[in-house]
């Protein structure tokens, strides 16, 4: 028998609260120049696990159902900013940028520098699979 149970699909408390931190973090942080705004997403992210919001990363990977409601979390907070700074962008590339991001965040926690996580960030968006 299969459980439908309406928690598996909703984002607990304290993710919501972490993501809503994020979003906060993203959306006053300063703009720096030369501009590029998902660097600049990415450096918040990093800035952002690297201090409170290990659990939302740790929900992400550990929580398969909670998965898809968080990326489309990131998602729309990454759009919101994309207006704000009005920045278009491929929503394909957007969302491989988010992939990697997980992906190199949660893979390499030893990473201690922003510089050395956005070069694995952009080395990672330039690959292409077939």
């Amino acid at each position: 028998m299969i459980n439908l149970n309406n928690n598996d699909y909703q984002i607990s408390k304290k993710d919501q609260k972490l993501l809503r931190q994020f979003e906060k973090q993203v959306l006053n942080s300063q703009i720096l120049y030369p501009f590029h705004p998902i660097r600049h997403i990415n450096c918040e992210f990093f800035h952002f696990i690297k201090g409170s919001g290990k659990d939302l990363l740790l929900d992400f990977v550990m929580q398969p159902q909670k998965r898809n409601l968080i990326f489309s979390e990131l998602l729309f907070i990454s759009y919101k900013y994309l207006t704000k700074v009005r920045y278009d962008i491929d929503d394909y590339f957007l969302r491989k940028n988010w992939v990697n991001v997980i992906n190199v965040s949660y893979t390499n926690d030893i990473i201690t520098d922003v510089s050395s996580f956005l070069t694995k960030i952009d080395e990672a968006n330039k690959l292409e699979f077939n």
